[in-house]
């Protein structure tokens, strides 16, 4: 769903690009809601903009969102836990996705680099 991302049943968080100044709109979620968040969950979301159905743009918002979203939680509750279950390099991929002006511009090879860091993790 290009500029917006259905979490749970009749729950949507919207987000709109806005050329050069980034803008996220999105209703606040009630603390207690903590949605689990790993490399699976990013690797599906990486293979949509692969095969065309996110732009880059969309990708990069996204990836802003996650991170700036506290209901969504990394898996384990050490960051040894999550190396451990192979998550450790989400929170890092998906912080390269929302500054690509400092990492690296988002393209498929880029995409690409990122699965792989993810199929390594957890295969």
């Amino acid at each position: 769903m290009e500029g917006g991302l259905a979490l749970l049943p009749d729950y949507v968080i919207s987000y709109l690009a806005s050329g050069e100044t980034r803008k996220i709109e999105f209703s606040k979620t009630p603390s207690e809601i903590k949605i689990s968040f790993g490399a699976n969950d990013l690797k599906k979301v990486l293979m949509r903009y692969q095969s065309n159905k996110m732009s880059s743009i969309a990708l990069s918002e996204w990836a802003t969102f996650v991170l700036g979203c506290e209901a969504y939680v990394p898996f384990g509750d050490t960051e040894e836990e999550r190396w451990q279950s192979g998550d450790g390099p989400v929170w890092d991929i998906l912080q390269r996705l929302a500054t690509p002006s400092i990492f690296a511009e988002i393209t498929p090879h880029t995409i690409g680099l990122y699965i792989e860091m993810i199929d390594m993790n957890t295969n």
